[in-house]
């Protein structure tokens, strides 16, 4: 059922319904795909609904075989691998680039900036 806000477009009541089902039958039918698809604002033709459901649903099921695992006694980890350390560098402040540096490689530019074709046009910017 849709609903109206004032001033915005419809509304749809959240389907998580198929959430609760035991997770052997947990399915998604293309009603739920359609409804992740308006929360996604993704306009999807009935084959990409039907490939996508099908996709989906053959997901779930691995991880319904995945759930089949014996993981008793298995501590929980942050990684695959245990001893994994992080690899960033700490942060610091570091001086950047000077601009004429930044600009080098500039195939177009104009008093210190880069310059690009406009993609907007002036009535467009106008009426927003």
């Amino acid at each position: 059922e849709r609903r109206r806000r004032p001033g915005r477009g419809p509304v749809y009541p959240i389907r998580v319904d198929f959430l609760n089902q035991a997770p052997e039958v947990a399915k998604l039918d293309r009603e739920a795909v359609e409804h992740v698809a308006f929360l996604a604002r993704l306009d999807l033709e009935a084959a990409e609904l039907a490939a996508f459901t099908e996709q989906l649903n053959r997901i779930l099921a691995h991880m319904e075989k995945l759930n089949e695992v014996a993981t008793d006694g298995v501590p929980p980890t942050f990684h695959a691998v245990s001893e994994h350390k992080s690899l960033l560098r700490e942060d610091r402040v570091e001086t950047g680039l000077a601009t004429d540096q930044a600009l080098a490689g500039a195939p177009d530019r104009q008093s210190g900036f880069f310059r690009v074709p406009r993609i907007i046009e002036a009535e467009e910017q106008a009426g927003s």
